[in-house]
């Protein structure tokens, strides 16, 4: 598991009052995290997965590149910011909608959007 969802993992349970976990040195120099129970240890990773299955999906929808306007994050494969894309939802557009408007694939801009449902779908620090 990438040491970054590792870390996400991580970061769950403490924000869950977890007070099992403890962080230890991996033999690759990166930290890692014990579990001292079970079910922490499975729920975390479950956590982990989910995340790190979005994020795939967000990198298959998403691209950042110097010469691609800038730098700005776009839709993959065409020039339409993705700020433009969450601006027609604030704006009551449906995915179908955006799609057609600017010929765009209906499942890419779908599961970007999914993608950020799933990942912000978070308890956040109290």
């Amino acid at each position: 598991m990438a040491f970054g969802i590792e870390l996400f993992a991580f970061r769950e349970a403490i924000m869950h009052k977890e007070k099992d976990v403890t962080e230890v040195m991996k033999s690759d120099g990166l930290p890692g995290f014990y579990f001292k129970s079970p079910e922490i240890e499975r729920s975390g990773r479950l956590i982990a997965e989910q995340v790190e299955s979005e994020i795939r999906k967000l990198s298959v929808s998403v691209e950042i590149h110097p010469e691609i306007r800038g730098g700005i994050p776009v839709l993959r494969g065409t020039r339409m910011p993705i700020s433009r894309i969450l601006a027609e939802i604030a704006e009551n557009s449906r995915i179908s909608e955006i799609a057609e408007d600017y010929e765009l694939d209906n499942k890419r801009i779908a599961d970007f959007v999914e993608g950020l449902a799933i990942l912000f779908d978070r308890s956040v620090l109290k």
